[in-house]
């Protein structure tokens, strides 16, 4: 190694580019023997990229179809359509649809992410005059694979679930305290809304964009304080208005469907992980609930912001997560030898059978996708 001294047992990247620093490289340069831990998981942009994404789930669905096992994952119950107009055919199918749908008067609602854009930054909606960029700058498709881009275009999901009149989603927490073999934890979040009222046809953004970057940017104290919930305040929010009868229903569904999909996205992105027990990271996960109460996957976030975390969450989340990751420094790796009350458990490769992913996955899903 060129700077790795044996007595060294940790490296810490402090901030995260892109392209990353690859005059050193982990597991070559540094963070070589086991004991040598690493705050990043190389290979995890293939859930961080938003123009990565539906690339890898697609390649991960297909493989499973191609072994029998189709029933164990559907993407599009999952991610919300999406096309990568970086990729020529993607690009030309996504004009294909969006021609076809405006033809059939049909719902046409899209949104432009742009990778590498964080905090509600980067998010548009496709109205008529983004729409018109689009289709000049493409040629309505002609020009696809002509024209640099990093940007991806995904159906607007209009049906929301909403809290009090504001659109609302899901921030949750994926621990992978090991990359080899993988062990994993989720750990609950909160729910976000947004500091205006949804309205579907407004070109608005504050009424469309949960983030809670969005809310400190307006130094308002009531929108800030009033921007986030915790979960029980969710499950009490789902029962005073008659939205759900059972009072575990935030745990016993939402959550279980969250963990389920955390478990999908870890297996499809293992293709392109390096393996290292010394790799661990820390992701901030994203999700929408739609008003039939269906559950999709948004965006993956290295470096998690905890601005506008409410402190009790926060203490909570960064106390356990020193412990597991001193404990890590101690050698420990299995959920079984990991201190954990709320970091819970979801995947463990040292575990056999459907005891692997904690009961998430069926019997004969449980086999590696990759």
């Amino acid at each position: 190694p060129k700077f790795a001294p044996e007595d060294v047992n940790m490296f810490v990247l402090t901030k995260y580019s892109q392209e990353g620093d690859r005059s050193s490289l982990p597991g070559v340069d540094f963070a070589c023997p086991d004991y040598q831990l690493y705050n990043r998981v190389p290979g995890s942009w293939a859930f961080c990229n938003k123009n990565k994404i539906s690339t890898f789930f697609q390649l991960y669905q297909d493989t499973l179809t191609k072994q029998g096992r189709d029933h164990c994952f559907d993407m599009g119950e999952m991610l919300p359509l999406t096309f990568d107009l970086s990729e020529k055919n993607e690009c030309k199918n996504f004009f294909r649809v969006y021609e076809r749908q405006a033809a059939k008067e049909e719902d046409n609602g899209w949104v432009i992410k742009i990778n590498d854009k964080h905090h509600g930054v980067g998010i548009y909606l496709l109205d008529h005059d983004n729409i018109h960029y689009v289709q000049e700058r493409f040629d309505h498709g002609k020009q696809c694979g002509e024209k640099p881009t990093s940007a991806v275009v995904q159906k607007y999901i209009r049906n929301i679930l909403k809290i009090d009149g504001k659109k609302c989603d899901i921030r949750v927490y994926l621990l992978i305290s090991s990359a080899s073999p993988m062990v994993a934890f989720y750990h609950e979040g909160f729910v976000r809304m947004s500091i205006s009222e949804y309205n579907p046809s407004s070109t608005d953004m504050t009424g469309h964009v949960t983030n809670t970057s969005q809310a400190k940017r307006t130094e308002e104290p009531n929108l800030i304080n009033n921007s986030t919930m915790t979960f029980t305040e969710f499950q009490n929010y789902l029962l005073e208005n008659n939205l759900v009868s059972d009072p575990d229903y935030v745990r016993r569904e939402i959550v279980s469907t969250i963990k389920l999909q955390l478990v999908h996205i870890v297996r499809m992105a293992q293709r392109v992980l390096e393996p290292g027990k010394g790799y661990y990271e820390l992701f901030g996960v994203d999700f929408l609930i739609d008003s039939n109460f269906n559950i999709w996957f948004l965006e993956s976030n290295r470096n998690p912001s905890l601005k506008g975390v409410q402190i009790k969450l926060k203490k909570k989340l960064l106390l356990e997560y020193a412990n597991l990751i001193e404990s890590r420094l101690d050698g420990f790796l299995s959920t079984a030898d990991l201190p954990h009350k709320h970091f819970e458990p979801i995947v463990d490769e040292t575990r056999e059978g459907t005891d692997r992913y904690f009961g998430l996955l069926e019997k004969e899903c449980v086999e590696k996708a990759y």
